[in-house]
């Protein structure tokens, strides 16, 4: 999918990475992340836009399926 960028100093944030995707990209991540995480469209998206927050077992399995580390804000 992607190269890993985890030893950069700087990390950034998932939703800059989403949305940096291209729309392709973003569907495959956004289902497999639904699907991994037992989560609905308007839960993912919700948290996504802030309205709400990942919990630490959805950002370790975010992280595992875009092969990198983020900026979650913490």
């Amino acid at each position: 999918m992607t190269e890993d960028i985890s030893d950069n100093k700087t990390k950034i944030a998932f939703k800059g990475y989403y949305e940096s995707l291209s729309r392709d990209e973003r569907v495959e991540i956004r289902d497999s992340i639904i699907s991994s995480c037992e989560m609905n469209f308007s839960t993912f998206y919700g948290k996504l836009q802030g309205n709400g927050f990942f919990r630490p077992l959805e950002i370790r399995e975010i992280e595992r399926i875009c092969n990198q580390s983020f900026d979650w804000g913490v």
